[in-house]
């Protein structure tokens, strides 16, 4: 397999399957949908810090187009604040249900 270290990494439909997680650098933050809460992906900020894990929980027919239009709302807003970043309370990040 081939290493990589991107910034932010989409996960989609992706288990998490040890030999697809070893190859992930650990400053990536990873948004995964996946319909499975329990899938290792969706788990991996339980047993380990880094890479960072933001878990969408739903069908990915459903979550994906929906995180799209979120990401076009946005862009075209004309009242958009700039992102700031987010910090989370405890270790995990919440997981987002669709």
């Amino acid at each position: 397999g081939q290493s990589v270290n991107p910034a932010i990494l989409l996960a989609i439909g992706i288990s998490g399957a040890p030999q697809h997680l070893n190859y992930i650098g650990q400053r990536a933050t990873i948004l995964a949908f996946n319909r499975d809460p329990e899938a290792p992906i969706m788990t991996l900020n339980q047993r380990q810090p880094r890479p960072r894990v933001f878990p969408i929980v739903g069908d990915l027919f459903q979550t994906v187009p929906a995180f799209m239009a979120a990401l076009r709302e946005s862009e075209h807003s004309q009242h958009s604040e700039p992102v700031q970043s987010a910090r989370w309370p405890g270790s995990r990040p919440p997981v987002t249900h669709w």
